[in-house]
């Protein structure tokens, strides 16, 4: 429904046609009713014809003295030819032409036939024009009366305005926006004043595939000064088109709309379609391309997983010709086609690989592709260490039958060793110290992979003794070492087998007073030879730890409760070759040791032990350990 009127109506010139076709250019991204502002070419341009038909653009509303309303439409079944055409005379200046042909249209009066509208002249400027972005024009408009004015068909007097267009062009969408005023006719017999009236209209194109796009449009057109019934000189529509290019100069355009208010000249609704020509401009031709005359040469190179290698340098015939990225590759140009060139892959030095020179097949015209793959050097075992998911750095020990010296790994390297059984040890300060053994066979190409994942250490390694954090744990009333305790004791092995300058080490076992004298001997003496049996098999020399049992004979606190027994319940690290200078405690009269001068072995600055403690030396305090079953 389109609008509300008063009172009597009475044949006079009115335009109640109510829309206005905007004739810019072949664009599929231009709209029906929403100017845009774009570059212009002299004497290019095109012409539309878009046929539509209106639903009841025009109606009066009758009423009696009851209160009662009759709906009477002054204007319906309207069909139309609106023709436009564009053309430009500058860059920025163009000039467009648009006006209705009605064949026909119903109504109060008696003609129904064939007649023409209002002729439009608009001359879009352009102010700022730009490919993509933010575009600003101007379009001043005027409009001639030679449409049936009697038939509500064309205004009585010349009518002009103009409007500021903007729009804002990114990738496939395209933004529109007009606001403006022209004057309009007034029709006092149907209540309407007229006067000046607001132009806008907002735009939506995206092109959904070169060469077509979809428009979602909307108008709205108050004027200054209403009438007594409310909206009905303030007409609203909301149109829904597609346009596309089928051709280099043809174009067609079918859509609809409806009312958005009941304003006159808002029809119900409308519906379109059409077709255009472009004119003045050069066909769209596809360039030839050149006929291709050279060859073109992408090398990949990979490792044995088909993982990319960069850094490495890559020679055709002798002459360098790049190295590789981060994905491996390189591309060489401009190569003679039939010809079998020697291509030489230099591996990155210090990564472990092996360098490859092979003869290519004949090139071919055009592009192809080759992927190298560089083997192992002999004995490469890649050592990546992490903590917290993250590249970490460690000092890497390796220790066989060839003596070598330690290296820093900054998150991973490749370790080159001779052929036989390696123990492979990682120190990274605040972190436990770990170990793995890997054994490398004799012409081994393949990588051996090693992932050290660190963790707070729970050993701290001194010149006096091996400082547990944690308790050795048992089973109860057993030697049975607990599984929870393996982790501690893996460490402690690898921090044995990192500090061999550590000659001997007395694994001493203790208990608390409960039980028998010599029950609690026999049960400490089996628990850390449990100790030293686990410790060996993980790698460490047995004539290194030498396990001894005291059962109660060496309490550290004097038992009053059963906290002062859980302290008392231990497995002590106590170093004994170097000596420790304030004697073994547990020997020859000497106390446990619970608390005392304690110097650390610095590990990432130096590897080997300090002659002698550095005064003063740090305290620290042993912690109490968590209580193990009796």
């Amino acid at each position: 429904m389109s609008l509300l009127l008063l009172l009597t109506a009475s044949a006079q010139n009115y335009d109640g046609h109510g829309f206005n076709l905007t004739p810019v250019s072949s664009s599929p991204s231009d709209g029906l009713t929403t100017w845009r502002p774009s570059s212009q070419t002299l004497g290019q341009g095109s012409f539309i014809g878009l046929f539509e038909y209106a639903k009841s653009p025009l109606v009066l509303i009758r009423e009696d003295g009851d209160g009662n309303r009759e709906r009477l439409p002054l204007l319906d079944d309207v069909v139309a030819l609106n023709l436009g055409g564009t053309v430009g005379l500058h860059e920025r200046v163009a000039v467009s032409l648009a006006m209705p042909l009605f064949f026909t249209a119903s109504g109060q009066t008696s003609a129904v036939g064939p007649a023409a509208g209002d002729l439009r002249l608009s001359v879009p400027i352009g102010l700022v024009l730009v490919d993509e972005g933010f575009s600003l024009g101007v379009v001043p408009q005027l409009d001639a009366p030679i449409g049936a004015g009697g038939r509500y068909l064309g205004d009585r007097g010349v009518g002009f305005g103009g409007l500021l267009a903007a729009r804002y062009n990114t990738g496939p969408i395209d933004f529109s926006a007009n606001l403006g005023a022209e004057s309009t006719g007034s029709a006092p017999s149907l209540n309407l004043k007229g006067g000046p009236r607001i132009l806008s209209a907002l735009g939506i194109a995206y092109t959904v595939i070169e060469g077509t796009a979809v428009h979602v449009e909307g108008t709205f057109r108050p004027t200054l000064s209403s009438n007594d019934i409310a909206v009905s000189e303030s007409p609203a529509e909301a149109l829904l088109s597609v346009r596309s290019r089928f051709a280099d100069e043809v174009f067609w355009t079918v859509g609809a709309s409806t009312g958005l208010t009941r304003g006159a000249t808002a029809a119900q609704f409308r519906a379109f379609a059409g077709i255009g020509l472009a004119f003045g401009r050069d066909p769209e031709v596809e360039p030839v391309p050149p006929p291709v005359t050279v060859a073109e040469l992408g090398i990949k190179v990979v490792d044995v997983a088909g993982g990319p290698i960069a850094g490495a340098a890559i020679s055709l015939d002798g002459v360098d010709v790049g190295i590789t990225e981060s994905a491996g590759n390189v591309t060489v140009s401009e190569l003679e086609p039939e010809t079998t060139p020697i291509l030489l892959v230099r591996a990155p030095e210090g990564d472990g690989y092996k360098s490859v020179q092979l003869t290519l097949d004949p090139l071919v015209l055009g592009p192809q592709k080759v992927t190298v793959e560089l083997p192992y050097e002999p004995g490469i075992v890649r050592v990546k260490v992490t903590a917290n998911g993250e590249p970490a750095d460690a000092i890497v020990q390796m220790q066989g039958h060839v003596e070598h010296d330690p290296v820093e790994v900054l998150g991973e390297a490749p370790l080159t060793l001779e052929p036989g059984p390696w123990d492979i040890i990682v120190i990274a300060d605040g972190y436990g110290t770990q170990s793995q053994t890997v054994e490398v066979l004799p012409d081994q190409e393949s990588a051996v992979e090693i992932d050290f994942k660190l963790v707070a250490a729970n050993v701290e390694l001194t010149i006096e003794e091996v400082v547990t954090l944690q308790q050795v744990q048992f089973d109860f009333d057993s030697a049975k070492i607990d599984a929870d305790s393996l982790p501690l004791l893996n460490e402690i092995a690898a921090n044995l087998k990192a500090s061999p300058e550590l000659k001997t080490v007395e694994v001493q076992g203790h208990s608390d007073s409960k039980g028998e004298d010599d029950y609690n001997m026999r049960l400490s003496q089996r628990r850390v030879e449990a100790v030293v049996s686990y410790l060996e098999a993980q790698g460490v020399e047995r004539d290194r730890v030498v396990p001894i049992g005291y059962g109660e004979e060496c309490p550290l606190v004097v038992e009053n409760s059963p906290e002062d027994m859980a302290v008392n319940r231990r497995v002590q690290f106590i170093i004994i070759d170097p000596a420790p200078t304030d004697g073994i405690p547990c020997h020859e009269g000497v106390s446990a040791r619970k608390t005392g001068s304690r110097t650390f072995i610095r590990r990432l600055d130096d590897q080997t032990a300090p002659e002698q403690a550095p005064d003063p030396a740090p305290e620290i305090t042993q912690p109490e350990p968590v209580a193990p079953p009796p």
